[in-house]
Order: structure tokens, then sequence, then C-alpha cells
């Protein structure tokens, strides 16, 4: 586990969790059987404003 500190000041805190989620489709592209309809497969956090997908 990688664990991080910061001695004599305040560590900054994020605004954003950027959460990505696969479809049950996609995990089975990767070699991933589950039956849940999407999976989790990674977490990232930010100070700044993420980037937002256009439709």
């Amino acid at each position: 586990m990688l664990v991080r500190w910061f001695e004599d000041i305040d560590p900054p805190v994020a605004d954003y969790l950027i959460v990505i989620l696969y479809s049950r489709e996609q995990l089975a592209k990767e070699g991933i059987d589950t039956i849940a309809d999407w999976g989790l497969v990674g977490c990232m956090y930010t100070v700044e404003t993420p980037m937002v997908r256009s439709r």
C-alpha cells in the first residue's frame, strides 16, 4: 500500500473525485467476468476542474 504524509505543512485537499467505470461488456473485453452492470476500475483526485466530456 502506498502511503504519503506531510510533516509541518497542511496537505492539499482535492476538490474533485473522478471515478472510472467500465461497462460489463468492456470488463469482458479486459478478461474480467462480472454479473454487475458496471465495474469500478479506478479513482483519481484533483484540485483542478476536470475535463468534461462533450456529447
